[in-house]
């Protein structure tokens, strides 16, 4: 995975969300994944890749055994201060991961996927924790309408205008190549995956992809925000696999 130990990158990563676009994107990717869930009750979720937490918690006020855990010790230690009452562990998604086999009933991983260097042997370790018929749920920026295959931009002639930038997709580069994303002022390294890339690598873990579902914002926006762009585009997808 993608590391956010430094703490500028660890910071730059915690602004985002605490700004109004990060708030929003909490909300629909909350909603997105509680709509997959049953009511509230006994389930087992594991949140894979929790970052500082915010989802972990979300979901423990509704479930009875909710785990998170990250491979950045700075989210980590963030998570068990901020969340005292919910288990966090330090754990690389490719590793063997510190859990029992078949303990979970889903598995969360939201909006980490770009950041995972080895598909198959996170799949693979994920798939383990699985109980039969458990279910792996992912949120991922959508791989044809977010960098690099598109980016928002806006000409001279739109600036004199004052009209917001347009979305233009370009041409995608090559599945699997390391790229750039940029939080602030930070870049973080991560990679260009595509739907198959998920759905293939998935499937060689016994995991089948059941649903694909775009995200988009029901709340339209005067301001060019996450709002304006998610109510025209679904910029956000979750998948849903199966185990066998």
């Amino acid at each position: 995975m993608a590391t956010y130990q430094d703490t500028q990158t660890a910071q730059s990563y915690l602004e985002f969300l605490n700004s109004p676009n990060g708030q929003i994107q909490q909300e629909v990717l909350f909603k997105a994944i509680r709509s997959r869930l049953p009511g509230p009750g006994g389930i087992a979720i594991l949140d894979a890749g929790c970052g500082p937490g915010w989802l972990t918690n979300k979901l423990k006020l509704e479930y009875d055994k909710v785990e998170g855990c990250d491979n950045s010790d700075y989210f980590i230690d963030f998570a068990k201060i901020r969340y005292p009452n919910i288990d966090f562990k330090l754990a690389e998604m490719d590793q063997v991961l510190p859990y029992q086999k078949h303990s979970f009933d889903f598995v969360i991983l939201n909006m980490v996927g770009p950041d995972l260097n080895h598909l198959t042997h996170t799949f693979m370790n994920l798939s383990n924790l699985l109980k039969p018929k458990g279910k792996l749920i992912m949120t991922i920026p959508n791989p044809g309408l977010t960098y690099p295959a598109a980016v928002w931009k806006k000409s001279w002639w739109d600036g004199l205008l004052g009209r917001k930038p347009k979305l233009k997709i370009q041409s995608p580069p090559t599945p699997g190549i390391e790229i750039e994303r940029e939080f602030g002022d930070t870049k973080i390294k991560s990679h260009y995956y595509v739907l198959a890339d998920y759905a293939t690598k998935a499937s060689k873990a016994d995991l089948m992809l059941k649903a694909t579902v775009e995200i988009k914002s029901p709340t339209d926006s005067p301001e060019f925000d996450l709002n304006y762009q998610l109510y025209r585009y679904p910029l956000l997808l979750l998948l849903e696999f199966e185990k066998k």
